[in-house]
């Protein structure tokens, strides 16, 4: 049951290392990637951009152009695992990119599809070769939640006072540029909170996917009351964004966290899942003259004027992908009655089909259906460590899927979505006694070794016996004769000879 705890209301904590690490990964390796993790984060909170012969280069892009050639050759050498489908379609999506701005915009291929495509591309291998175990996971867990945890107290400024603070400091840093204030309004008497992002949609984005993280992955190594206490606050900070992508993430991730406690003992609880929301899609299309996925985006808005911007957004631009299916319209302007004065697309999967044709949207899809797909249906023990890091992960993922139907993703919430999905490739790809709970950990003390709740109680390995010596075996004796001069015959004997004779 998710949210629950051991008898006495505690959680036990994991040591570091009680899993053992692949043997391609070495100590030095992990420590660098360490380090360059780290940086990535840093260039995605604070978002400087330089401008070299014309183009702009963030942070990200920079830190990126530097490792993924290395990181690419030791994927496919096998330091990372076995190759899996998602590693060969991202690399498909960015050569169709390539190719379909070639036709449509040639004057941008090369820049967009480059600068695209090592935020996609690239992000996605820094993810797949840090994370490669459980304490590499929740050290990535940790790492979220903590950047979000660290942004409250400006979030809480901002939205009181409309001023973004790190954006102004960032300004000062000569030489560079940031990106610009947003004047997004107000909402229930508050300012929304940009921080450092484009737009505060991408501010609620982010902090939306440190929920789950820190309420599920993080279980068996936090306390249920101090996970629920970094749970709420984590919430809290993407509600300042007063978003729908962040609103509607945590939601989403809300209700998917109460049917797995609810449900906790139905086996085939996700296969319901599904089902249940084939039967309300078919059940939403046949009552309604509009389709489901306009009425999602109703519901998934703060005003009846945006949701109805948005149905109109999706019905025209779906156009678009249906006029120009294979190569897509690339960054020209897209055909839409002359009222709607924006070229505004708040949709990222239906933006990549419009830009990119049907094998740009088709090949990222897959891209990330079948790493989700693989991950979670990758057997495991219940009740363990890696499942709740995997069940957090595809939380996360899920609430991504849903945010970006509501948003446009770029820049630095790009990037950020692809190192998460990389970052969930061991799942599917890890060795099985990686995977197996408990069995890699270190001898536990006198109490015995930690209980995950929903795990039955491990037994406590014997202490060492000196084991006894076995018994001799006799010596053979001679046979004496009968009356007849034959030997006698010897007497019978168990089928189990006596050094090999059972003991209780």
């Amino acid at each position: 049951m998710i949210g629950t705890a051991g008898p006495e209301g505690a959680m036990p904590r994991l040591r570091a290392g009680a899993f053992p690490r692949p043997a391609t990964a070495t100590a030095s390796g992990g420590r660098v990637l360490t380090w360059v993790t780290a940086a990535y984060f840093a260039a995605v909170l604070l978002p400087l951009t330089v401008s070299l012969g014309g183009l702009s280069l963030t942070g990200v892009r920079i830190l990126l152009l530097a490792v993924t050639l290395p990181l690419f050759v030791q994927l496919v050498t096998g330091r990372y695992g076995r190759l899996i489908a998602t590693d060969w379609l991202l690399l498909a999506h960015v050569a169709v990119m390539g190719v379909t701005l070639m036709f449509t915009s040639p004057e941008l291929a090369v820049t967009q599809a480059g600068s695209l495509g090592i935020e996609i591309y690239g992000s996605y291998l820094l993810g797949r070769a840090w994370v490669r175990t459980p304490d590499e996971f929740a050290r990535l867990a940790r790492w979220v939640v903590a950047l979000v945890l660290l942004a409250l107290p400006f979030a809480v400024v901002e939205t009181m006072t409309g001023r973004p603070l790190l954006l102004e400091i960032l300004r000062a840093v000569p030489g560079t540029s940031t990106n610009e204030t947003v004047d997004a309004g107000q909402r229930i008497g508050l300012n929304r909170v940009q921080l450092t992002f484009p737009h505060p949609i991408h501010f609620g984005v982010f902090c939306a996917t440190s929920f789950p993280l820190a309420m599920v992955a993080m279980r068996a190594r936090m306390r249920r009351i101090r996970r629920l206490a970094i749970g709420a606050l984590c919430a809290a900070t993407a509600l300042l964004s007063l978003s729908s992508g962040g609103l509607l993430a945590i939601a989403f991730q809300i209700a998917l966290i109460g049917w797995a406690t609810l449900t906790r003992a139905v086996p085939a609880r996700w296969r319901v899942l599904v089902g249940l929301a084939v039967i309300a899609y078919v059940a939403v299309d046949l009552a309604s003259n509009r389709s489901p996925i306009q009425v999602f985006m109703t519901y998934a808005t703060f005003s009846p004027h945006t949701a109805y911007w948005r149905a109109l957004i999706f019905e025209h631009g779906l156009q678009n992908v249906w006029n120009s299916p294979w190569v897509g319209i690339g960054f020209n302007d897209w055909e839409r009655p002359g009222w709607m004065h924006t070229d505004s697309v708040d949709n990222y999967w239906l933006l990549l089909a419009m830009r990119h044709g049907v094998f740009g949207f088709l090949t990222m899809a897959a891209a990330w259906i079948l790493l989700i797909a693989r991950a979670a249906g990758r057997p495991l023990p219940a009740g363990g460590e890696v499942r709740m890091q995997r069940l957090g992960y595809v939380f996360v993922m899920l609430g991504l899927i849903f945010s970006f139907a509501t948003v446009h993703a770029w820049n630095s919430i790009h990037a950020f979505a692809f190192l998460l999905l990389g970052a969930g490739a061991w799942f599917g790809t890890a060795p099985d006694a990686l995977l197996e709970d408990g069995r890699g950990a270190p001898p536990a003390g006198p109490a015995g070794p930690p209980r995950l709740p929903g795990a039955t109680r491990a037994v406590e390995p014997p202490r060492h016996v000196p084991t006894p010596a076995p018994d001799p075996v006799p010596a053979p004796r001679p046979a004496r004769a009968d009356a007849a001069g034959s030997p006698r015959a010897e007497a019978r004997h168990s089928r189990f000879a006596p050094v090999h004779r059972r003991r209780t």
